[in-house]
């Protein structure tokens, strides 16, 4: 996780810009990163729990969640990540139906199979991590509270964007 912070600090300066004699993409670098450190904290959350997490956890996920938000004022979408549901017994709510086939190979008719994961904005992700987290940590707390306030201020924006263009017309 340490690793794929650095990387999004390494190339977050550079998003937007064209490196022309390069390779490097750093917005596809810095989405990846942001992808990784989101699914390195489900994966441990999964495994383990979250309260007794290092300090810098919570910064990390939140600078993912600020990275996101970002790429989606600047009109880029990340598209939304795969999250584990919480309680796949209570919450399954959507299933897949699947042509089934016996041991001898012969046709035994549709399966249905539950699915266990949901799309979710990488922002959203974010703040459902830092809510676990800030039982413990009284920095998850604020970047929680600091995150809910950017995505209010965000969706704010759209609205009156979206008043301003209802207007012009």
């Amino acid at each position: 996780m340490y690793y794929h912070f650095c990387l999004l600090c390494a190339f977050r300066p550079f998003v937007g810009l064209d490196l022309d004699n390069s390779d490097l993409k750093p917005q596809e670098m810095c989405t990846q990163a942001v992808r990784s450190i989101l699914a390195l904290a489900q994966s441990y959350d999964d495994l383990f729990t979250l309260r007794r997490v290092s300090g810098f956890i919570p910064y990390f996920i939140t600078a993912s969640a600020l990275f996101s938000l970002a790429m989606e004022d600047g009109g880029s979408n990340m598209g939304p990540l795969r999250m584990r549901r919480a309680d796949s017994e209570a919450m399954m709510t959507k299933a897949e139906i699947r042509d089934g086939k016996g041991a001898d190979g012969h046709h035994t008719g549709p399966v249905i199979v539950q699915t266990s994961h949901v799309k979710i904005s990488a922002a959203a992700h974010a703040r459902s991590l830092l809510a676990k987290i800030g039982s413990t940590h009284m920095a998850a707390m604020t970047a929680d509270r600091l995150l809910r306030g950017e995505i209010r201020n965000k969706y704010k924006r759209e609205r009156e964007e979206d008043r301003d263009v209802e207007m012009a017309m």
